[in-house]
């Protein structure tokens, strides 16, 4: 069983949000507050989320040297 599988419709369209960018951290985090696997899953998610960015980010400043 996936991890969406065990959250509902709700809590899948709320974290997608969340993850796109938009206001929803306030309703988010009640959300988890009141369900600690939402939380436990949730915080998986944004790892992977950050992980991801800072891997991205440390890829386009570090310069490229290409063999000679």
């Amino acid at each position: 069983m996936s991890m969406t599988e065990q959250m509902t419709k709700h809590q899948q369209q709320l974290l997608a949000a969340y993850l796109a960018g938009e206001d929803v951290a306030d309703e988010l985090l009640e959300a988890c507050q009141h369900d600690v696997n939402l939380l436990a899953q949730v915080s998986k998610y944004v790892t992977s989320e950050r992980l991801l960015k800072a891997h991205h980010q440390s890829d386009t400043q570090t310069p490229q040297t290409h063999p000679t």
